[in-house]
């Protein structure tokens, strides 16, 4: 597994470089081909390695099978009203 935390940086018209204000966390989980960025959205380190940690921790949970996919979990927090609204708009489409 890879998990590192950055602050992008890049070079403006001058040619300096400058790097970014929030952190950006970069993961790849074993049994995965491609790394995947995701911002963080905090200027502090050590909350972005946490951030960062946890998304880790659910995403291994969530291929282990111990929790349900977030989009599953998500869905199970509405109302049945909502969902029967949703399907009916799509029966309209």
């Amino acid at each position: 597994m890879i998990s590192h935390v950055y602050k992008p940086k890049r070079k403006n018209k001058a040619g300096k470089t400058v790097s970014a204000r929030l952190y950006r966390g970069r993961y790849r989980l074993d049994g995965d081909f491609a790394t995947i960025e995701i911002p963080l959205g905090t200027d502090d380190k050590q909350v972005a390695e946490k951030k960062l940690a946890q998304i880790i921790a659910e995403k291994e949970r969530e291929r282990a099978g111990i929790i349900a996919p977030k989009a599953q979990r998500t869905a199970a927090q509405k109302r049945l009203e909502e969902h029967l609204a949703d399907f009916i708009a799509d029966l309209k489409t």
